[in-house]
């Protein structure tokens, strides 16, 4: 509702970071341990893609009725909004859909989500205090946990390229910015199938061989994207190579946080892991969009340079993944090989 009164630049930075305090940061890694703990290490790649199905599933659908709505606005022959004014009244209904649509969450929350908290002793309090001190510290310097964290980085920075695709379309074929939204939305509805698909081979595969194929093959399909943009290259044959991008992203992004459990992380030190990883893999929300807009303002090479960016990333991924599995593997065959107690 504060975002609907029209809050200055201030405002919008402290609204932002009141948002991340009150969802991410109290949620999140107990999100991952919870999807963790609901599933056998055998299934961990399709819990995770189950997770991350439903949610971009929700997504989509929340998403097509906000485009829904923008349809019955006023629009120029072109396809865009006739004037400041409509454009801000569609922004506002989008406002108060989605305000909508969180406080039948907080309602839902409210009433199925269990609120009982166990009242440990003082003793027991002292210990699980010291435990999570030990837990932070072996954790800190796991190398397994580092590489996960590059892993998720490189991931998310495919992810937030995703977000440009809108303007590539209206910029390189002429297509109005309804016409962008629309591909988009289209394209989200991968995000369900990609991450159970990937999240079934993971299990069959493992989770790191999957990720650095789908890192390769996303760097060479980002450079040849890249390369395309010189030449006057077929609608379809983009469209189709941005749509693989789209569904290896959103496969990549089920299946890499079930890395943790591959990398034989204690159970009890899954939230610090979690927490560490999204500290690092997440960074991209601080730096990735800057970078990008500069290469944008390049002129007629903007997207050139921006896609030969992202299939660097990816590359990067991939090698991340790869010494991940190889770590991975001397520490299965040390398990493997020492006596059991």
């Amino acid at each position: 509702m504060y975002l609907l009164s029209g809050p200055s630049h201030f405002g919008l930075t402290l609204l932002f970071a009141y948002w991340g305090a009150t969802t991410v940061l109290v949620f999140w890694a107990a999100m991952i341990k919870a999807t963790r703990l609901s599933a056998p290490p055998h299934r961990q790649g399709f819990a995770f893609g189950l997770l991350d199905g439903g949610r971009g599933l929700a997504a989509s659908l929340f998403a097509s009725v906000g485009i829904l709505l923008l349809s019955f606005g006023t629009f120029s022959s072109q396809g865009d909004f006739n004037s400041a004014a409509e454009a801000f009244d569609a922004m506002s209904t989008l406002i108060i859909y989605y305000t909508t649509l969180t406080a039948l969450a907080a309602g839902l929350t409210w009433f199925f989500i269990s609120s009982q908290t166990d009242n440990p002793s003082d003793v027991n309090a002292q210990q699980q205090q010291q435990a999570s001190g030990l837990s932070l510290g072996t954790t800190l310097i796991n190398p397994l946990v580092w590489l996960q964290g590059g892993i998720v980085i490189c991931a998310y920075c495919g992810y937030k390229a995703l977000d440009n695709y809108s303007l590539f379309v209206v910029q390189h074929y002429g297509w109005s910015q309804v016409e962008g939204a629309k591909f988009i939305t289209f394209a989200s509805y991968m995000r369900p199938v990609a991450a159970l698909g990937a999240g079934l081979l993971a299990d069959r595969l493992r989770t790191s061989k999957m990720t650095y194929l789908l890192f390769a093959s996303l760097g060479a399909v980002f450079a040849a994207i890249a390369w395309m943009t010189h030449f006057n290259a077929g609608v379809t044959l983009m469209l189709a190579m941005l749509l693989f991008t789209f569904f290896a992203v959103f496969a990549l992004r089920g299946i890499y946080f079930a890395l943790v459990d591959e990398s034989q992380i204690r159970m009890g030190a899954t939230g610090t892991a979690v927490g560490i990883i999204s500290v690092l893999g997440f960074t991209p929300d601080i730096f990735f969009a800057s970078i990008s807009g500069r290469m944008l303002d390049a002129g007629q090479y903007g997207f050139a340079y921006y896609f030969l960016f992202v299939a660097a990333i990816m590359l990067v991924g991939c090698f991340c993944a790869l010494l991940l599995a190889k770590k991975v593997n001397k520490l299965r065959a040390a398990m493997a090989a020492s006596p059991k107690n």
